[in-house]
């Protein structure tokens, strides 16, 4: 499709294999309920805004076999046992070293089967490896559900922690009492890293850093957001174009410079021309009825128009030389186990 940027291009052909998985996709009518759902979460004020609760719930959408509430159970529990380790007036961080202690240290809190990263998976195609479920259980995890679980358990013994973005990455940001920010590896042990480490680690422009789409905070309706974009890939993976679009939309409601969900917006427009019209027509020419063609014409702006969006927030197209560096770097790791 002409309209289309290359990076846009891109990404469409890139779907498939980026969002593998093997979940059979739910009847249509469950696309609007699921939409209902997250509005009606997304509704309500931070403080009932329940973050696991909320992401179980979401990727029971995905994976009807979740069962939320035994999950829940199950979080309470190891919050239950981390807290008890506690010493008396125990201050923020020594919080932090106790929950890192119980997710990445063998030891008989976790069966001595510590949270690990999952470098048979290192570029998350598996989706049902990002299910915060799926974590609890096999101990594997990535850059999704590792951070949302520190998150859940962080808050849940008390911590002011919340999730934070780089280009394609999801990291934690831990604030103690004085009001000190930092940044918290959860793919990497917990540990801390540095604001500068980060910028050489994920190719960033000074835009987007000042717009505040990477590296910033999230507010608690905001890393909610960011724990639905499991369900567009879902979609994405399924070829499930309208309720992609009424969901990334719905996402943009709540969290305006989520621009994964620009992202998601441009692509399955852009597969919304592809398919109705490009593949019946082979081209938007005069052959194409005047009503079809400037409804072509309408959703090709709306690819360029929802890029464009992303852009002027400071976001890129990935770069492969980072991809492959990212890459070698799991290879060393998984050398040196």
């Amino acid at each position: 499709m002409k309209t289309l940027s290359l990076s846009l291009a891109a990404l469409l052909l890139s779907c498939a294999a980026a969002f593998a998985q093997h979940t059979p996709l739910p009847k249509p009518v469950a696309f609007a309920a699921h939409l209902q759902s997250i509005r009606a979460e997304l509704e309500k004020p931070d403080e009932a805004l329940n973050l696991g609760e909320f992401t179980l719930s979401v990727q029971r959408m995905i994976d009807p076999s979740i069962d939320v509430a035994s999950n829940l159970q199950r979080l309470d529990g190891m919050a239950r046992d981390i807290r008890a380790t506690f010493p008396i007036m125990a201050n923020s961080r020594v919080k932090v070293e106790a929950l890192k202690k119980y997710l990445y240290m063998a030891g008989p809190w976790n069966d001595n089967r510590p949270f690990q990263y999952d470098l048979d998976d290192p570029l998350g195609k598996n989706l049902r490896n990002k299910l915060l479920s799926s974590y609890l259980d096999s101990h594997k995890g990535n850059c999704v559900s590792m951070p949302s679980l520190f998150v859940v358990l962080g808050q849940r013994i008390g911590l002011d922690v919340t999730l934070a973005t780089v280009p394609r990455h999801i990291f934690v940001k831990y604030r103690d009492e004085s009001g000190q920010l930092y940044n918290i590896e959860a793919t990497s042990g917990g540990g801390f890293a540095r604001d500068v480490w980060m910028r050489q680690l994920y190719e960033m422009t000074d835009l987007s850093l000042r717009t505040g789409i990477y590296m910033r905070p999230l507010s608690k309706k905001e890393a909610a957001v960011e724990m639905v974009d499991t369900l567009l890939e879902f979609y994405a993976a399924n070829g499930v174009l309208q309720p992609r679009v009424d969901l990334a939309l719905l996402l943009l409601g709540y969290a305006p410079k989520h621009v994964n969900g620009m992202l998601h917006l441009a692509a399955a427009y852009g597969w919304m021309a592809e398919v109705s019209y490009m593949l019946d027509y082979n081209s938007p020419d005069p052959r194409m009825p005047l009503k079809e063609r400037l409804k072509y014409r309408e959703l090709s702006q709306q690819v360029m128009e929802w890029e464009q969006r992303a852009q002027a927030l400071g976001w890129r197209p990935s770069n492969p030389e980072a991809e492959s560096a990212y890459l070698r770097r799991v290879e060393e790791a998984r050398k040196s186990l």
